[in-house]
C-alpha cells in the first residue's frame, strides 16, 4: 500500500505530465503554422521561471519557508537544498527544442501566402 505522501507525489508528477501533453496538443491544433515558435517560447519562459525559483529558493530565506510550506507535503526534504530535478528537465526542453527542426523557423517569419489564382477562363466568358 502507497504512503500518503508517494500518492500526493504520484498525483502531482501524474497531473503535471497530463497538463504539458494538454498545452502541447492544444498548441498543435490552435497554432498550427506557428505552433513550435510558441512552444520554444512557451518552454524558454517556463525554464526562466525555474531557475527564477531556484534562485530565489536558495538566496531569500522567506522565498524558501514559503516554496516548503506549499510544496513540503510532496516534496524531498533534499529538494530544498539543491537544484530541483525539474529546472534540469526545463533546461533540457530549451536545449534540445532547436535540434529538433531547423533553427532558423524560429527567428525568420513564414512566407507571405502565394497570390490569387486568376479566375478560371470558362467563369470570366460567362460573366
Amino acid at each position: 500500500m502507497l504512503r500518503r505522501f508517494k500518492r500526493l507525489r504520484t498525483a502531482y508528477h501524474v497531473t503535471s505530465g497530463l497538463t504539458i501533453v494538454g498545452m502541447v496538443k492544444y498548441t498543435q491544433f490552435h497554432f498550427e503554422g506557428e505552433g513550435y515558435a510558441f512552444r520554444f517560447w512557451l518552454a524558454l519562459v517556463a525554464c526562466g521561471m525555474s531557475w527564477c525559483a531556484e534562485f530565489l529558493k536558495h538566496r531569500v530565506p522567506w522565498f524558501k519557508r514559503i516554496m516548503k510550506r506549499t510544496l513540503g507535503p510532496i516534496a524531498h526534504e533534499s529538494e530544498f537544498h539543491t537544484v530541483n530535478s525539474a529546472t534540469w528537465f526545463m533546461t533540457g526542453l530549451v536545449v534540445r527544442f532547436p535540434c529538433r527542426r531547423c533553427r532558423h523557423r524560429l527567428l525568420t517569419p513564414p512566407p507571405p501566402p502565394p497570390p490569387p489564382l486568376p479566375p478560371h477562363r470558362s467563369l470570366a466568358a460567362a460573366g
